[in-house]
């Protein structure tokens, strides 16, 4: 039981970095212009 809690946990890990990485890399130009804009306006 442990190693299969284990196994799904990384397995979740996994696949949330590597849609994150993808939705950065895809939106990196927005994402600079939006901190950009942020630390401007502070």
């Amino acid at each position: 039981m442990c190693s299969v809690f284990h196994l799904s946990c990384y397995l979740i890990m996994f696949l949330s970095c590597h849609l994150y990485k993808m939705s950065v890399f895809e939106e990196d130009k927005a994402l600079e212009f939006t901190h950009e804009g942020f630390y401007k306006g502070s």
